[in-house]
């Protein structure tokens, strides 16, 4: 199969070897080619036949593929989660990252008043006191952007 790259060379790979990798494309390829009922395209006929499922697979790889790269606004690489704003942070040595969430918890904590943080001992304690009575523990998710 040829296959053209992203930076427009283009090479001969195996086909199943590409197959393994994306069967989706290939089974779009060969379904608008015809090329279905051809010796080594068959495999792919069970995924091509059906034309939704197909189409939402084809979306699904297109959204991994997003979701695998690293995003940036203005410049600035916007990690997805915790972890990667602290790998952020180390490989750039600083802490904006950090300070940015640090200060955004803080506004929701105290300036807002929208979370009352009890801390792990009360929920984790036999003797839980009355006013303790009514509350939720809640997770924190938080998103990065710039």
């Amino acid at each position: 199969m040829l296959v053209q790259w992203e930076d427009g060379s283009e090479t001969w790979e195996p086909l199943h070897i590409i197959a393994a990798d994306d069967p989706v494309t290939c089974a779009l390829y060969a379904k608008e080619n015809n090329l279905l009922d051809t010796a080594g395209w068959k495999q792919f006929k069970c995924i091509a036949k059906h034309e939704n499922v197909l189409k939402r697979m084809l979306n699904q790889t297109v959204m991994k593929s997003m979701r695998r790269t690293i995003q940036y606004k203005f410049g600035v690489a916007v990690p997805f989660d915790y972890k990667q704003a602290r790998k952020f942070d180390e490989q750039n040595g600083t802490t904006y990252w950090q300070d940015a969430m640090d200060l955004e918890l803080h506004q929701v904590k105290d300036e807002y008043g929208t979370i009352h943080d009890l801390g792990n001992r009360y929920f984790h304690s036999a003797h839980q006191t009355s006013w303790l009575v009514g509350s939720r523990k809640a997770q924190q998710h938080q998103t990065c952007t710039t």
